[in-house]
This record gives structure tokens, sequence and C-alpha cells, in this order.
């Protein structure tokens, strides 16, 4: 026993006895290295009858490195963008860049510039790892002179008619009172300073869910050891191996062809100006920097004085197929993956790969020409759907659904195999993706600068206070790389390809997810074309021998999909040649969405059910109608969180209610509607603090969100335009198109309902077909956009604008006396006179200034278009 016998742990509240009740016992080991084991009879916390007890061991350990870090949120942008502009121009930086020493003196010198002035502009955030927000100096006087009372009144315990427990115990009331003042005013105030912008900090804080808020730490790792015995890793330096092996596969070692490759689709051309100011554009703010240590937000506020350095090291890096060191080392970040029931293995961990920023800036902009390249000239697989431009997730499901419906009509059977690509990222092989891409008519500029940019990289794995030794990465994409998507899509578009639609096969995929759905007048004869699909030269097995990526065997889904299915059950289960067993299931989910047997979504209604509930009770945590958020941030954050989560993928699952000419029963998932519907009406409780026998109509006024039934009906409207609009190329195309033509009797999958349900306001032959991608990352448009802060602005920038020579033309909104209107002028040269159009929208109930700004933009357009004899760039 550690502490000393004698000393009393515990003050009875209400005889005031000293006993001891509570000890401390250590190993002798441990004992060996004891120093102090008290009791601290004037450090007693409030609302407890315990005193608390000090132990200090002789147990040397080496503390954190404390990392400074800089808070970017409080930085002035002006003054920084004027330090930063003073450095870069007295380098007097080259346009052109001739050798790889010049290349890296400029990239060095300009980091320098970037390091240098982020230490003289950007504050540093307080490092308090221990500190209580709510915690005042105020509170810390309190606690001291406590403290004080409570060593005084120790002193006289053998007088309980002392006055100094009286006076103790009176001044550690108050103490506690103000503790719990304290806490109540800071956590008034955070609430009341939720608004528009810092209302996704607290749908951060709802996610946490049950925590301290306190970081994971990596427990010791267990891995396969000799003799099939189990090692356990307690080292941070074994653990940051064993993840280093886990994250980063080895290279694969098929043989990979070098030709012949076709004649290249398009020809390369040098990055511009234009695409990094619009790469700069597009970074997200407030993301984690690389290496770098400089975030996106210096890129985004300096974009004039960095752009022509930019442009400059960019195009260079092409003509000297060069790519700097410093770009190739990244940070990998441990996190857990959620969910996990055991986190002592590798897998229970995913990475996050951190890059220079400057180096996603360069991705990219090679990125954005790779895509608008591969839609134009149809480089990827057809039925490839996801991280394509004008394609989604909902866009795959659809087209599952209506195969299998189309069978079903046929009187056919489907089935359907879910196969999930393992470590899809990390086990791609470079060699075999610059194949793929040069026999897919990439020109061979961008397939050797990746071959340059993938080589050599290096990264440095970090966890709790630990970071790892660079390790050597030979293989696989960067997952936080813009490029990876793209570089994705064609390195598995030969796996899409692969499937023979001909004979009944149709490969559906969605970067590592892929649907394989098969149909035939019986199962057998399905399973068959699946096995042939997957065993055949050129099959999955092929392709999974050649670009290094295994399917996750437990993972794998079979559906047996016939129109009525509790005649067959769940089917005959698939066995491929090698003995794998696929079992049949009732239910899998892909791409987020619960796919059934009999295309009911029933399990998925529930899931989305659950998921509903869930999110309405974390919200209920802050919406309290005492001290609580106020009802617009609850209907926002229901809006904007809870529906989307919801409602995902509510066009595949959830069918408009209408009537059908002839019936007079509803037509529609209403049962489904209604169901979901109570998760809106619990919200709506939430929101407004009403009773709970408060009739539902009432609420939705009060709170003014629509009848959950004309949600679903919006967002499948929106769905629907959407569908009207896609281009010939898309692989939905033909079906929309052949189901907003017709309507058929049976079958119906979610395209005939969606198509027939607003068939007399939306007509297919009359709605615009829209291209994924419409203008080359390298356009620049032919007019000048001038926006000024105010009137004199406008008018002091006019009079230079005017000397142009140019059409003008001036648009703006406005809501005045209660009515929103919207006005455009077009002054022609040599004309005093402007042309003029202008629209009254409404009353400011019934319409807002941004609805006008949009009015005002399209009537300035009309304007232009109306002068038909327009020669010069406006």
């Amino acid at each position: 026993m550690a502490l000393p016998p004698g000393i009393p742990t515990l003050e009875a509240s209400r005889t005031k006895n000293l006993t001891r009740p509570d000890n401390v016992f250590c190993t002798p080991a441990i004992l060996e290295r004891l120093r102090i084991c008290t009791v601290l009879h004037d450090k007693r916390p409030t609302k407890t009858d315990h005193f608390p007890i000090q132990t200090v061991f002789d147990m040397p350990t080496a503390a954190a490195v404390r990392r400074p870090r800089k808070d970017f949120r409080r930085v002035d942008w002006a003054e920084f963008g004027r330090a930063l502009t003073e450095r870069v121009e007295a380098r007097h930086f080259p346009t052109n860049i001739n050798t790889k020493a010049r290349f890296d003196q400029v990239l060095n010198s300009l980091m320098d510039d970037l390091q240098a002035t982020i230490a003289e502009q950007v504050p540093e955030t307080a490092d308090t790892p221990y500190a209580k927000r709510w915690w005042s100096a105020e509170l810390a006087k309190m606690r001291s002179e406590k403290e004080r009372l409570g060593r005084i009144a120790f002193r006289h315990r053998a007088t309980p008619a002392h006055p100094s427990h009286a006076e103790y115990r009176r001044y550690r009331n108050i103490y506690a009172d103000n503790i719990t003042a304290a806490k109540n005013d800071f956590w008034k105030a955070w609430i009341d300073s939720i608004d528009g912008k810092t209302i996704w900090d607290a749908n951060r804080f709802l996610k946490r869910g049950a925590t301290d808020g306190g970081r994971a730490r990596i427990p010791p790792i267990r891995v396969p050891g000799e003799g099939g015995r189990e090692r356990v890793l307690h080292t941070n330096e074994e653990k940051g191996a064993e993840f280093h092996h886990t994250f980063f596969l080895p290279p694969s070692t098929a043989i990979v062809p070098t030709g012949p490759y076709p004649k290249p689709l398009y020809d390369f051309k040098p990055i511009t100006d234009t695409q990094v100011r619009r790469a700069i554009k597009a970074l997200r703010a407030f993301k984690a920097p690389g290496p770098d240590a400089v975030p996106n937000e210096v890129y985004k506020h300096c974009a004039d004085t960095l752009t022509p350095v930019l442009g400059s090291l960019f195009r260079a890096t092409f003509t000297l197929q060069y790519y700097p060191e410093r770009w190739k080392v990244s940070d990998t970040v441990v996190l857990q993956k959620p969910g996990k029931e055991d986190y002592t293995v590798a897998k229970a961990w995913r990475p996050i790969a951190l890059l220079d920023c400057m180096s996603k800036i360069l991705s990219r902009c090679v990125a954005d020409v790779l895509v608008f390249e591969a839609e134009q000239k149809a480089m990827l697989a057809d039925l490839q759907f996801g991280g394509r431009a004008g394609r989604t997730t909902t866009d795959s499901i659809h087209l599952v659904t209506k195969i299998v419906k189309d069978a079903w009509r046929r009187r056919h059977v489907a089935s359907v195999v879910f196969l999930d690509i393992k470590s899809a990222f990390p086990a791609a092989s470079p060699e075999r993706l610059y194949h793929n891409l040069r026999m897919r008519g990439v020109p061979v500029q961008y397939v050797d600068w990746l071959r340059v940019k993938l080589s050599g990289r290096k990264t440095r794995i970090h966890f709790d206070d630990f970071s790892s030794e660079l390790f050597d990465i030979v293989s696989g994409i960067d997952q936080g790389c813009p490029l990876s998507v793209i570089l994705y899509a064609f390195y598995n578009s030969d796996l899409i390809d692969s499937a023979d639609t001909k004979r009944g096969e149709h490969a559906v995929g969605s970067m590592d997810d892929v649907a394989l759905v098969v149909t035939g007048k019986t199962f057998e004869s399905c399973h068959d074309k699946v096995r042939r699909f997957m065993e055949r030269d050129g099959g999955t097995q092929d392709w999974s021998a050649a670009h290094n990526s295994a399917f996750s065997l437990d993972k794998f889904g079979l559906i047996n999909c016939k129109a009525q299915p509790k005649r067959i059950g769940l089917g005959p289960q698939l066995t491929l040649s090698d003995g794998t067993v696929v079992q049949p299931t009732d239910h899998h989910r892909f791409l987020g969405v619960l796919v059934d047997q009999a295309l009911k979504f029933k399990q998925h209604v529930a899931s989305a059910y659950a998921r509903g509930s869930r999110l309405v009770s974390q919200i209920r945590r802050l919406a309290k109608a005492r001290n609580g958020l106020t009802l617009p941030i609850v209907r926002r954050l229901y809006l904007s969180v809870v529906v989307p989560s919801m409602l995902y993928a509510a066009d595949t699952f959830l069918t408009p209610i209408r009537k059908l000419a002839g019936h007079t029963r509803k037509h529609g998932s209403a049962g489904n509607i209604r169901r979901l519907a109570q998760i809106q009406r619990q919200a709506l409780l939430v929101m407004t603090g009403a009773l709970r026998t408060s009739p539902t109509d009432a609420l939705e006024a009060h709170a003014r969100l629509l009848p959950f039934d004309l949600l679903v009906d919006k967002i499948c409207h929106r769905a629907a335009v959407r569908l009207c609009t896609l281009p010939k190329t898309h692989p939905l195309a033909p079906h929309v198109r052949r189901a907003g033509l017709k309507l058929v009797k049976s079958h119906r999958s979610s395209l005939h309902e969606l198509l027939d349900a607003y068939r007399r306001w939306l007509a297919y032959r009359d709605t615009e077909r829209i291209r994924p991608v419409r203008l080359h990352p390298r356009w620049t448009p032919r007019h000048r956009t001038h926006i000024l802060a105010d009137r004199e602005a406008a008018v002091e920038d006019d009079a230079r604008w005017a000397l142009d020579g140019a059409y003008r033309v001036y648009t703006d909104g406005s809501d005045v006396d209660g009515g929103v209107g919207a006005a455009a002028l077009l002054y022609a040269p040599g004309q005093e006179e402007p042309e003029v159009l202008q629209l009254y929208l409404g009353p400011s109930t019934r319409h807002t200034v941004y609805e006008a700004e949009i009015v005002a933009t399209i009537l300035g357009m009309e304007l232009l278009r109306r002068a038909l004899l327009c020669t010069q760039h406006a």
C-alpha cells in the first residue's frame, strides 16, 4: 500500500468525521519508484466529500514537443498580401525557367518568401491543452482563496465549532456556484454566436457524440508473428512501420505491355496563368496543409501575386520533365475508421495524405485538362460513373434498377454481383496506369510527367505525438491529390469495358465499387454468365492480376432478382471455378443505397429512418427550449444535414405521390413517405418547442417548411429535370428517352415513375441537353466583370472603363420600399443614351434581392443579344 496509514481521505458531509475509505496500491516494481503519496486536504473539489490524493513516481517520460500552430483565421490579408508582394517583386522572378537548378532556385526563393511572410503576419494559436474555455482569472483567484480557507479549516479539524469551518463551507459553495454560472454563461454565449457561418461548428460538435473531446490514441497493434503466433507492437516506431506496410502496398510484379500505342486524341498544350488562377479559386479554405505548412488561404488571398510565378514553374515542370523533391514528400495522418469493433489491428485505421499545396494546384491544372478531354473524346468506359462530370451515384443505381426491371418485363430474371476492389488506390500499379493512359489516347507529355511525379515519393506517418522517419512509396495513386479520381477512372475502365452487353452483361462502376448485372431466362444461366465474365481471357480475374487489384472476398455480394422473390427465396448460390462460394442475400449496400431483391427498397427506407432519427436526436442536444439554438439555426441544420442524409438518392427509392387517371387511390410511395415524415415531425417539435400533440401542418407553417410529401416531390422533380437534360453521350440517355416517351404497364423503373409524374410540366423533347463539360480549362471569357463595393466606387471606376470603347453592361437588383426589382443598361460604343430593360418582380415577402440580381444579369444578356451588330468584345 502506497498511501501511509493514519491519513484520512474523506470528511463526512453531515458529521464531519474523518475516515479512510480510499487507498493506493502498487506493485513492488512500481513501489520502488514512488516518491510522494499524500492527501491534499486543501485542494478538495466542490460537491464531493473525498480529498484528492497526490501520487508522484520517478518515471522519466519524454514530453511531447510543442509544435506552434498558426491561426490563419485572424490574418489581416490586405497587410499580408502587401508584405508578400514586396518580397516577391524584389526577387524579379524570371518568366521562363530553362534549367533544373534555376527551377529549384525559384521554388526555394518563393517558399522562403511565403514562410517569412507567414512568420511575420500570422499569429500563433494559444497552446492550452489542459485549459477549459469557460475558465477565467476570477475563478483562479477564487480557487486560491478556497484552498487557503481549506488549509485553515483542516488545521482546526479537532474543533468542530471553530468559525473557519463555516467560512470554508460558505466560500466553497460560492465557488461552486460561480463555476456553474461560468459554464452556463459560456454555453449561452456560444449558442448565441452560432450563425450562418459557424453553424457547421455546431454540426461537428454534434457528430462527435458522447465524448470528452480527447483525441483517439493508437493502442498496441496486434500483428501475425512467426509460427502463427500473434505479436504485439508497443513502440511508435514499430507501429509506424506496420502502418506503412498496411497503407502502402508493394509494387506489382505483373508484366506491363510496352505498346504499340495509338495516336493521342488531342495535343499537349502548356499550362496558362488562367488555368492556375482558376485552380487557386477552386481551393477549399481552412484545410490542413502538407509538409510546406502553407495553407490554401495564402494562395487564395494572394492569387494576383503568386499566379505569374506559379505559371512559370508549372510550365517548366513539363518542358524540363522535372518534379522537385519537396513536392514528392507528403505527410500521412492516421485516423480511426468509424464503427470498427477492434482498433488493435492496423486495418481499423485509415490514412489521410497531406500533400504540398503548391503541387496540388499544379495537379488540379492537369486534372482539369484530363477531365475535359476525357469527356469530349469519350476516352473512359461508358458505364464508369464515379468521379465524372455530369454523372452521379444515383445514375448508376437508376441504371441497375432499369436493367433488372426491363428483364422482368421480358419474363427473365437477373443476378447482381457486387464487387469491391481491395485497397484500390494504394494497390494501383503506376506502370499499368501509364500504359492505360497511352492506350486511351492521352498525350505522351502528360504520361511522362506523371512518371516523374509518381517516382521517388516519400511520406512521413503521423499519429499521437509521433512522427516517423521518411518511408518510400513505390506504388499506388496519392488519394489526396486532385488527379487521383480521374487517374483511377482511366485505371479501371478496362474492367468496366470487359462486360459483353450483347450477351446480357453490364458492369456498372463507380471508382472501386462495381455492380455486375446479368440477365437471362434462369438463374443458372445468369451465374454461367458471371463465371464467364470473371474467368474468360480479359475478364475480371485477368484484370485483377494485371492491375495488382484484388477483390475483397468478404465484401462480395449476390442478389438474385425475380419479380416474385417469395417464390424462390434467396435463390441459388454462386460457385466460382476456384471454389469461392458467394452466398445470396436479400439486400446489399451499393453506393450508399440498400438494394434488395424485389427493388422495393424497404430495408433502405428503414435505414434512412434510423439515420434521420439519430441526427434529430443529436440536434435535440443543442435545441433545448432554454439556452438552446434558435429556430432559424435548427431549421437550417435540419435542411442541410438531416434531409440530405435521410433523402440521399430519394429519386431512386421514393415515388412522388400523385393521382392516376381512372384510379381512386393515390399512386406513389405513400407508406414510405408517411414513415419518413415522422422524422420531420420530430424535427419540427425540436425547432418550435411545441407540445407533442400539436398538429403537424401548424408546425410546418410556423417553421416555414414544406410538408414532407411536397419536400420529396421537390427533390424528385429536380432529379427528373436533370435526367431530361442528360446528353446523348450519357449511358442513361436512351433509357430516359424511352421512359419519357412512353409509360410501360408493368415493372416500372424509377425512371418511368419520375418522368410520368411530371409529364404535364416537363416535356422531354423540349428540354435542353446539357453537356457535362463545355469550356476548355484554357478558355478565357470575352468580357470583363467589375463588381464594386458601393455606388461611389462604381462611378469612379466607370470613368476608366468607358475609355475602352467597348460595350458596357450594368446590372443591379434592389429592394426599395418593400418592392423587389431588377434593371440592366447597355452603353454601345459611340452612343450616349443607354438601352434599358427593367422588371418588377414583386413584393419582398415573395422575392429576394439575390433573385433580382440573377434576373438583372439575364436582362443584361438579353440587351447584348439584341445588339445584332456587336462586333467588338464586350
